[in-house]
């Protein structure tokens, strides 16, 4: 995968619980420059050993190159827009619903009375894990559909009315 992201000239971050580590075989500026970066698979090899990672995130990307990408990696990973042309790629199965679903599982629970929010792709999968899902105002148009709510923007301080509307807080 990394040898695909260095080939097209594609650069990435990708993410752990802890940690973020940059991927930018283009020579581009690192957007987090706190976090370590690698240039190339070799670097990245050598710094991702220090990182149990878990997804990944492409920025600004050319059409022709991320197609050529989604074809590669369709089949190992799950992608997901998070609009300003920004994707996601993850794990097949390893979403943020099937996260809730297993804490819920974990602490017995059955999910009455739960809540979460979202504006993008990646949030549509706890729309089947929680009894009310909430799409921002800013939210993508698909995610908007699936709400049981809309709020305000995220600007907007919507999470918070949101919670007021409730009466969660």
């Amino acid at each position: 995968m990394v040898a695909k992201l260095e080939e097209l000239g594609i650069d990435a971050e990708f993410e752990s619980n802890t940690s973020l580590l940059g991927f930018y075989p283009t020579a581009a500026k690192p957007r987090h420059p706190n976090f370590p970066a690698a240039r190339d698979a070799e670097g990245f090899l050598a710094a991702a050993q220090q990182l149990p990672l878990a997804k990944f995130c492409v920025h600004d990307f050319s059409k022709v190159r991320i197609t050529e990408l989604l074809e590669a990696l369709n089949s190992h990973f799950e992608s997901c827009d998070l609009t300003h042309d920004v994707l996601e790629f993850s794990l097949p199965g390893c979403t943020k619903g099937s996260a809730i679903r297993a804490v819920l599982a974990h602490l017995g629970y059955d999910g009455v009375g739960t809540y979460a929010f979202g504006d993008s792709e990646n949030d549509l999968s706890m729309a089947e894990a929680v009894d009310c899902f909430i799409a921002l105002g800013n939210a993508l148009e698909q995610v908007k559909e699936r709400a049981d709510y809309v709020a305000l923007p995220v600007w907007q301080d919507g999470v918070p009315a949101a919670l007021r509307y409730f009466g969660l807080i």
